[in-house]
């Protein structure tokens, strides 16, 4: 999980860094992942199959961007997830838990097969939340 959200949280900072005019970012040392999983959803069955959410990992890193200090939360989660696919046409490749919203609205009315995917924490399936250590901070966008 960590190599993933790292590189989609460092891609974040940076644009935030950018768009604040070049600013100066540093990380503190991070803590070892804690489990998160008191916080799942609770598992349930699709044809016979368990569907959920398996693993919940997160990490917390002390962040300092232009001298404001912020906390850093990156959130991964393994499980499976029930969806559909339409059988051929437009988005055809798309797997999805809204078929009625993704394919009617493209015209697709091809048959759909239902399905159940995977996701991994270690594979970038992850959440990151940066937020201001003193809550004076709070304010919209990056600056």
């Amino acid at each position: 999980m960590h190599r993933a959200v790292t590189r989609m949280a460092a891609a974040a900072m940076v644009a935030c860094a950018t768009a604040a005019g070049g600013a100066r970012l540093t990380h503190a040392q991070s803590a070892a992942p804690a489990s998160c999983d008191q916080f799942m959803t609770p598992r349930y069955q699709v044809n016979g199959k368990a569907v959920g959410q398996e693993r919940c990992q997160m990490i917390e890193h002390a962040v300092t961007l232009d001298g404001k200090k912020y906390r850093r939360l990156d959130i991964g989660i393994t499980g499976t997830i029930e969806g559909h696919t339409a059988s051929e046409g437009v988005r055809s490749a798309y797997f999805t838990t809204a078929p009625e919203f993704v394919f009617t609205q493209v015209g697709n009315t091809s048959k759909l097969r239902q399905g159940i995917g995977r996701y991994e924490a270690d594979r970038g399936s992850a959440i990151m939340l940066l937020y201001p250590e003193e809550s004076a901070g709070w304010k919209a966008g990056c600056g």
